[in-house]
């Protein structure tokens, strides 16, 4: 998914200690990157026409209600093969234990591959820039001209974006897919649910899964993860879908993760799947490189 370039309006945070506020801005500006989650650089392609629709899906029949395993994870596959990008831009809230803020954002993202993100502050000033794979992260901090390299892992995400949540996490939750597919997943009868949703439970070692998917939308509508005690580990939601380039997508992102006392909501004013980007960019020749 690509992201288009718009700025970002984000509140400052006023700490006595003058070493951990750029800390604190340096993780808060991350964290936002992180989270989009999302992103492509300023540079874009040739305008393409795109077709984005804000019309319901159209409705299924009740019989769509008792859908079997295979026919769900066919559906999700038949999505995710049909989703090579996806860009949007729009405003997000973030709640951690040491801030809390509300951006506007642009970014994008590439099948399962890559990640780009840009952001701007007040006055359209260049804040920074997340450029991502699966296994190789770089951050450039546009206030003090640093750039971080290093594995897009949870704890690097934690130290810098101060979420732990990893490149993979994230891919997957824009998306609108489950963590670990569809594998081991069993529908749960008798559920109270609407006409067109069906819920799947899936047991792990430790842990507790839950999908509710929903036959209108032909898509996951909430993924949450307990403990074995039943303690809420993470909760997923999508919500206010759009048809863009014959591909239903999820406007608004919900993430919440109360072991780390942290949540994350977007609510996308665009969105555009299949068009062209561009995932990387190029910082500063003076850039001081550092690792996460």
């Amino acid at each position: 998914m690509s992201f288009i370039v718009h700025r970002v309006h984000y509140s400052s945070f006023v700490i006595r200690h003058s070493s951990f506020v750029r800390c604190v801005c340096t993780l808060s500006v991350a964290l936002t990157l992180g989270f989009i989650v999302v992103a492509l650089d300023s540079c874009s392609s040739a305008k393409t026409t795109t077709q984005t629709t804000n019309t319901p899906a159209p409705p299924t029949s009740p019989a769509k209600r008792f859908a079997t395993i295979q026919e769900i994870a066919d559906v999700i596959s038949q999505r995710s093969t049909a989703l090579n990008s996806l860009k949007a831009e729009g405003s997000m809230a973030i709640k951690t234990p040491a801030l809390s803020q509300r951006v506007t954002f642009d970014g994008g993202i590439f099948k399962r591959d890559s990640l780009l993100l840009n952001l701007y502050g007040p006055l359209g000033i260049t804040v920074g820039k997340l450029q991502s794979t699966s296994a190789f992260a770089r951050f450039y901090f546009a206030l003090d001209n640093s750039l971080y390299e290093g594995e897009p892992s949870r704890e690097n995400f934690l130290r810098r974006a101060f979420l732990p949540v990893s490149y993979d996490e994230i891919v997957t939750f824009l998306r609108g897919e489950v963590l670990g597919g569809f594998t081991g997943f069993n529908i749960i009868q008798n559920a109270n649910l609407a006409p067109d949703e069906v819920a799947l439970v899936r047991q792990q070692d430790s842990t507790v899964e839950r999908v509710l998917f929903s036959t209108t939308e032909q898509a996951v509508l909430e993924y949450q993860r307990k403990s074995k005690s039943g303690d809420q580990l993470m909760l997923v939601r999508y919500s206010n879908f759009i048809t863009t380039n014959g591909v239903r997508v999820a406007q608004d992102y919900s993430v919440q993760l109360p072991p780390q006392q942290s949540s994350f909501q977007a609510q996308c004013s665009s969105m555009e799947a299949n068009v062209p980007m561009k995932y990387t960019f190029s910082p500063s020749s003076s850039a001081v490189r550092k690792k996460f």
